[in-house]
């Protein structure tokens, strides 16, 4: 990676597609950079953000409605001193909450709790023009050994109890089975 390939964004209309979308875009801009061994971890912190920014400030007009082109979310990475910043604005000023108890049967409410887990740290800043920025921090692994595996990943969406999790797991399973053991 050189030192003009540390920051690169996306803006999506804040609809559902928008999570695949941020997905996408995050695991093709690290590939690119060469951090492949982030692309699970920030992939998935990335999505439980943007669908929360989407519910917040997302709409049920499709792609192209004009009431959809203003609700907006906007998906930055940054590469600075050994961290990888990922950062989703909205424009919603209602700030995230992290849930105290879940319940068993909720099919939400578990995403903060995923994010807070997977990252060395997250938080929100309002922005002056209005809206906010969720934001989570990674360090950058140095070697294969201090990134998180697939099955790492795995058990850490079992800790929190991710309901939805249950297709993720499956797929993160399916890709440790593939991935090559660092030895």
């Amino acid at each position: 990676m050189n030192e003009t390939d540390t920051e690169a964004g996306i803006e999506l209309v804040a609809v559902a597609v928008a999570v695949g979308q941020a997905r996408r875009f995050v695991t093709h801009t690290l590939r690119a950079w060469g951090l492949q061994e982030m692309t699970d971890t920030a992939a998935l912190i990335v999505s439980e953000l943007v669908t929360n920014a989407v519910r917040a400030t997302g709409t049920s007009e499709p792609p192209g409605h004009a009431l959809a082109e203003s609700a907006l979310v906007e998906v930055q990475l940054h590469v600075r001193n050994g961290s990888l910043l990922l950062e989703v604005r909205d424009r919603s000023s209602t700030q995230p909450a992290m849930p105290r108890v879940v319940d068993d049967g909720a099919e939400e409410g578990r995403g903060l709790i995923l994010v807070e887990a997977m990252s060395a740290g997250w938080g929100v800043r309002r922005e002056r023009a209005g809206g906010k920025v969720v934001y989570a921090e990674l360090a950058v692994a140095s070697s294969r050994e201090t990134a998180a595996t697939p099955v790492e990943l795995s058990e850490k969406v079992q800790e929190v109890g991710h309901l939805a999790g249950e297709a993720l797991l499956a797929r993160l399973l399916e890709t440790a089975k593939k991935r090559p053991m660092p030895g």
